[in-house]
Parts: C-alpha cells; structure tokens; sequence
C-alpha cells in the first residue's frame, strides 16, 4: 500500500497520463488508494464524482478502477460513454441532488463520492450533507476536495468571491472540525451535546449518527460511513456515564 500511495502507484501514473491536477498539483495520490482500493472488488461497485471539467479525473477512475461505473456531475451537459453517465447538477440545488440519487442505476452500489465541484465551503457541506445519507452505502467513503478555499479571503470561484481564512467560522475545514466530536459522541456529557449540537446544526442528525471516522490530508476531507454493523451501536448508553 505504500507504494501504491506514492507516484509511482498505479492511480498516480493513470492520473499523470490522462492529465488530471490531482497528481503534479495536488498529490491526492497519497490518500486516495488507501481508502478506494477496499471497494474494488465490489460487485456493481459505482462512484460518484461532482465537477467533470475536461475528463481527465474521470478517465483516470475508469482506467484505475476498470470495474467500477462511474457518474459524473457538472453544472453544463457532458457527454456520457462507456461506463460513465455524466448527469447535470448544480450542487448548491436540493432538487438537482435529489435527482443526481433518482439517476443512479438501482443495481449500482455507490461507495465512493467524491467533491471536485465549485470549491464553495457552504456548497461543500449542502451537498455533503444530503448526498452522504441519501447516495453513499454504508461502508463508504465521501471525500472533499480543495479545501483549500476555506483559507482564502479574496479571489473568485465562477460569480463568488471567497470571504474566509484561517478559523473562519463559516469555512468547510471549522464545520468539519466541530464534526469530528460526534465520532465520540458517546462519551460526551449531557451539557457537551447540548452545545455540539449547536456547533453542527449545518448537518442533519441522521448524517451525523452515521459518520465513522473523518480524516484531514492536505487539501482535502476523508469522511468513512459507518458500515450497517456500526450503526447498530448505541450512541448515548455510556457504562462510565458517571464519570463525565
């Protein structure tokens, strides 16, 4: 696995041979293998990658990952082939994620999302937020890309002009860090919940019960699913309940 994580992987060389910024510029080779290798030999295994841009990331899933189908969302049409359906969605458009889930293939099984969209924090989160319980199986995995704009106080992502920076309270790497307490939220005291559930009211409960693990690598946010055995734990019968 160390080796597959490095350039000399197989995902970093389909990457740099179709052309995709996700090798030279943002060295996402790194993370990624560790975490999608898992769900190759999954029958009907399906992705899901929000922004197509030119086709060099999804050419590059389809050739890392020959078994998979792979959907695609970009806020123009694309062209669909092989075994990729490029499907138009905005994601910032509740009804336009609704349908991107309505789409998919009853029999496909998506296991991996991943946000390659418009980069925009609050955009991130909406899109997280609904795709993550409503598409993802449990056992998946949803990664976020460039998260880098939640450091950014000037510039422009298409009409927005980014207005965040390090801490910003609105910015995607702030909501996900407040997230990462309701891995633990067992052994949480009943005051600690009370002001944990402020801090995450951008995620709905259910996402939130639902969230294994979430890991921070440069640039991007790793969040697993639970599989359906870890749903079955508890969250709130704590036996040193007392102690907190």
């Amino acid at each position: 696995m160390f080796e597959e994580c490095s350039v000399n992987g197989k995902f970093a060389q389909s990457g740099l041979k179709n052309g995709t910024d996700k090798m030279e510029m943002h060295r996402y080779y790194h993370y990624y293998p560790q975490y999608v290798e898992r769900y190759r030999n999954i029958k009907n295994f399906a992705m899901l990658e929000i922004g197509i841009l030119f086709y060099s990331s999804i050419n590059t899933w389809l050739e890392y990952l020959p078994e998979c189908y792979v959907y695609g969302t970009d806020i123009v049409p694309k062209e669909s082939y092989g075994k990729f359906k490029s499907l138009i969605c905005d994601q910032s458009n509740i009804n336009h994620l609704e349908n991107v889930v309505k789409s998919v293939d009853s029999e496909h099984k998506v296991y991996f999302i991943l946000d390659d969209g418009i980069h925009i924090p609050e955009y991130q989160i909406f899109s997280f937020n609904y795709l993550f319980e409503h598409l993802l199986q449990p056992g998946g995995c949803f990664i976020i890309e460039d998260i880098e704009t939640s450091y950014w106080k000037r510039g422009q992502l298409l009409d927005y002009v980014p207005n965040y920076g390090y801490r910003h309270k609105n910015s995607a790497i702030e909501k996900f860090k407040n997230l990462v307490e309701e891995v633990n939220y067992l052994y949480l005291s009943d005051d600690a919940k009370v002001e944990q559930n402020i801090l995450t009211k951008d995620f709905s409960e259910n996402v939130k019960k639902m969230i294994s693990s979430i890991s921070f690598g440069q640039n991007c946010i790793i969040v697993m699913k639970k599989t359906e055995e870890e749903m079955t734990r508890n969250r709130d019968d704590y036996f040193y309940k007392t102690n907190l």
